[in-house]
């Protein structure tokens, strides 16, 4: 069976199992020549994923380094615990692993997160991470909402939004936040207040 096939027959299912997961990892172009049983076994310790909508910028949601290229691949992201350790903070060697690895999707991760704090994608996400991962995607819907509302308060400041920016800028320490995003948000109150 072709993964885009697989994957249709699969993205109405709610929950899949871990079978139906290393066989849609064994079809991905980069993992071509391994077998199903041998990603499970390597990657997977979840029994059942089941299907649910994530915020692609939660912190502890993991990506291998370097993933910019277009996706290979088309269906939910999968979500399963880091039992391997890797997609630590600045890539290589040092720094905390992640709880959360993104094992198919990588690149529909990095492009969603992109589009600003409140990009989700639908996900399968593994039993053995499923409440975890919940609760810090509804703490991260809470965050979301509050620099939302800082981020409102900040372009309606009329007079110098001084306390304002410093605020935002927490959030950019934080990783919340791009630089970018901040600069084009000093613009915009520019624009409007100037």
């Amino acid at each position: 069976m072709r993964l885009h096939e697989f994957v249709v027959r699969t993205a109405a299912a709610s929950t899949i199992s871990a079978e139906d997961v290393a066989k849609i990892l064994a079809a991905q172009p980069g993992n071509k020549g391994k077998t199903w049983e041998k990603l499970k076994d390597h990657w997977i310790t979840s029994k059942s994923f089941k299907l649910v909508m994530v915020h692609v910028h939660l912190p502890e949601l993991g990506v291998t380094a370097g993933k910019t290229g277009e996706s290979q691949t088309v269906g939910p992201i999968i979500v399963e615990e880091n039992i391997q350790q890797v997609a630590r903070s600045g890539g290589g060697m040092h720094g905390a692993a992640p709880d959360f690895l993104v094992l198919d999707g990588q690149n529909r991760v990095v492009r969603e997160r992109k589009k600003g704090l409140g990009a989700k994608l639908q996900a399968y996400v593994g039993d053995t991470i499923f409440s975890k991962l919940r609760m810090q995607d509804a703490s991260f819907s809470k965050v979301a909402k509050a620099l939302q509302t800082d981020i409102d308060e900040y372009l309606d400041t009329p007079s110098m939004p001084g306390s304002k920016l410093t605020k935002l800028k927490t959030y950019v320490q934080k990783g919340l936040l791009s630089q970018e995003e901040l600069d084009t948000l000093r613009a915009e109150w520019k624009r409007r207040h100037r």
